[in-house]
């Protein structure tokens, strides 16, 4: 079988198996969004920018202040979307 192309299969002994596909399934995650130093970071912003990457399905804790009346610099997100991609956006 040397020089032919298996076309992603694995050798295994005498048999042949496929490589598993990357799985197209849908998945919601809920995402922790910290850094969010700059005010004029809307919720707006981020669910276009997060888009990219799914279906965002909720914005929770965006604009809230602190104790001390501050802003947070954080929130959460919740997102749908195929496993590869949800995957990319956690990097």
């Amino acid at each position: 079988m040397r020089g032919k192309s298996d076309h992603g299969n694995r050798r295994h002994g005498a048999h042949y198996w496929k490589r598993p596909a990357m799985s197209a399934e849908t998945i919601t995650k809920r995402l922790h969004i910290s850094g969010l130093t700059t005010p004029s970071i809307t919720p707006t912003d981020l669910a276009k920018r997060l888009g990219a990457f799914g279906k965002v399905i909720s914005l929770d804790g965006f604009g809230k202040h602190d104790a001390l009346g501050q802003p947070r610099p954080f929130g959460y997100v919740t997102i749908e979307g195929r496993k590869a991609d949800l995957t990319r956006c956690e990097y």
